[in-house]
Order: C-alpha cells, then structure tokens, then sequence
C-alpha cells in the first residue's frame, strides 16, 4: 500500500466491530441489516466488509471469527521459538547478558544454522 500524499494513516482494525457487523449483515432474523447500513453503524470501509463477508460466505462456517494475519513474515514456527525463548532465558539465569545486539546475533546464527 503506497503511503498517503496527506500523511493519514489507517485506523487500527477493530476485530470486535467487523465480527458484529458480520454477524448483523447475516443474520436471518428481522434485525438483517443491509451492507451499507452495517459499513456506516461500525465505522468501516464497504470494501473491507465485502472482503470480510465473501471470505465468511465461501468458508461456509457457523459463526465468523476475525482472522488476524501475524504470520506473514515468520522465521520461525512455534516450536523453534520457544526452543530459543528458552535458551535466552537460561543463560540470562547463568548471568550472562545479552545486549539487544546479542540476542538478534543469536536468532540469526539459529535461523541460518537450522536452514
């Protein structure tokens, strides 16, 4: 996403609203709301309720939960971090500082050491 000429930034997802306007916009009751409506109740873009809507409606599930993408650029899986959390934890106990240096050193040498 290229940067703003304006320099606003986007505000912060608010997992809580989409999920609810999710749910109002599926619902079968008489409190069914239409998409624009919900967009303008939650304070979001139609764009980013359609996306949200047509990836709910094509996995078939019961009940929404908003997907928060944090994996996008892991080095490590969770077994392999905590593996090093550990380790750090460890030679902290045997007084051995690590500096923030020290510790990016570390993860490094782990990362290239087990590819």
């Amino acid at each position: 996403m290229p940067r703003s000429k304006k320099g606003r930034k986007r505000p912060p997802v608010n997992s809580n609203a989409i999920e609810e306007a999710v749910a109002a916009v599926t619902t079968n009751s008489e409190n069914k709301i239409s998409l624009r409506e919900a967009c303008k109740i939650y304070k979001m873009s139609l764009a980013t309720l359609s996306r949200h809507l047509k990836v709910f409606k094509e996995s078939r599930a019961e009940n929404f939960k908003y997907p928060a993408n944090c994996t996008v650029k892991r080095v490590f899986d969770d077994t392999e971090e905590f593996t090093l959390v550990d380790y750090i934890k460890t030679i902290a106990k045997m007084q051995y500082g690590l500096s923030k240096k020290g510790v990016r050193e570390l993860a490094y040498e782990y990362a290239v050491a087990d590819s």
